[in-house]
């Protein structure tokens, strides 16, 4: 790919990046013709780190398959743009794509540790660190992320992961009076429970 971008950038021949080709923008779409850049084969996950909670992914993994990978091992990735089946990583990135999670876990940028993109001019570089205070320099994932793909290709992107959340059911009981239902408070505070009583 750097190699390519670096023959595109000297013959001035525009290149368009496709991750998944869900975006409903256009962007994988090469108006000006050129190179239309396919990243459909980089698909892997490389790496789970279960213990520092990250996961090494290519640019076209899809987000449901991170999801679930992460699932797997008893962690969550806190990206869940709607399009969560179809879209891919790379793309994510691209748009700093939002989201069902969002309010609470942040926007895709906020899910990175470390980019990797090759330059319009062909040159590989990583961004970022994997470290939770990163605070040297400026913030050049944020930067790339929601760039579109005018920065620079995504590649490789080094995902943060968090515990998975345990499930916390939810119950209605109906009593036959407040009497009944008062049994019942003192067991269940002990259990660590939260009780919403409605007469």
């Amino acid at each position: 790919m750097a190699e390519i971008m670096k023959l595109a950038n000297k013959h001035l021949i525009p290149v368009t990046p496709r991750g998944g080709g869900s975006g409903l923008a256009g962007g994988a779409v090469a108006l000006k013709g050129g190179i239309l850049l396919d990243l459909v084969r980089m698909n892997r996950i490389i790496h789970v780190d279960i213990a520092a909670k990250y996961m090494i992914v290519e640019a076209a993994v899809r987000t449901l398959d991170i999801q679930n990978e992460a699932k797997r091992h008893g962690l969550l990735y806190a990206g869940d743009p709607c399009s969560s089946d179809d879209c891919v990583i790379a793309g994510n990135v691209a748009t700093n794509a939002g989201g069902n999670k969002a309010v609470k876990y942040g926007v895709t940028a906020d899910q990175i540790y470390e980019l990797e993109i090759v330059t319009p001019q062909g040159k590989i570089l990583t961004l970022g660190g994997r470290l939770k205070k990163n605070s040297t320099g400026y913030s050049l994932i944020k930067l790339i992320a929601g760039s579109e793909g005018t920065l620079g290709i995504i590649t490789k992107i080094t995902l943060k992961l968090q515990k998975l959340a345990p499930l916390l059911p939810n119950f209605l009981a109906i009593f036959p009076n407040l009497a009944a239902a008062v049994t019942l408070v003192e067991a269940l505070l002990a259990e660590k429970n939260a009780l919403e009583m409605f007469c």
